[in-house]
């Protein structure tokens, strides 16, 4: 029986090192953990936590709370007996208040030259209102910034290297 002797195969001149080298241990060598290198945690960078970044949390970034930016709350933003911004208040951009074209007649036999029986050359009864009534901003309220919110760097916030964190 002959003598088995087992042979095991080495490294020679192999250092032992990392092959990442970047500075947080996240894997792509972001300063923060939050994989984007945004500033703070909500993925997008923007300045309050609603998502859209708007200055106040009604989703529109309108001023007020109506959620469609009416100066008051008529919900379809008439000034006064106007259903399209008409001059006197009808329905299809005549000139005195009536729905079908007469020019001084109703819609169908109101008593008060109105589209649904309200008192007054009313389409839907609003008393006020423009309509977008937005008193300021673009829309979208974003306070400053580009809105990713990164602070620096290109975008993915590695510290230094190539790209991949090797040193």
């Amino acid at each position: 029986m002959s003598d088995r002797k087992s042979s095991c195969s080495k490294l020679e001149g192999v250092d032992m090192m990392l092959d990442t080298g970047n500075t947080s241990g996240d894997g792509t060598g972001n300063t923060s953990g939050d994989g984007t290198g945004n500033t703070s945690g909500d993925g997008t960078g923007n300045t309050s936590g609603d998502g859209t970044g708007n200055t106040s949390g009604d989703g529109t970034g309108n001023t007020s709370g109506d959620d469609t930016g009416n100066t008051s709350g008529d919900g379809t933003g008439n000034t006064s007996c106007y259903d399209t911004g008409n001059t006197s208040g009808d329905g299809t951009g005549n000139t005195v208040c009536d729905d079908t074209g007469n020019t001084p007649g109703c819609d169908s036999c109101n008593a008060s030259c109105c589209d649904t029986h309200n008192t007054g050359c009313y389409d839907t009864g609003n008393t006020s209102g423009v309509g977008t009534g937005n008193t300021s901003g673009d829309g979208t309220g974003n306070t400053s910034g580009d809105g990713t919110g990164n602070t620096s760097g290109d975008g993915t916030g590695n510290t230094s290297g190539d790209g991949t964190g090797n040193p």
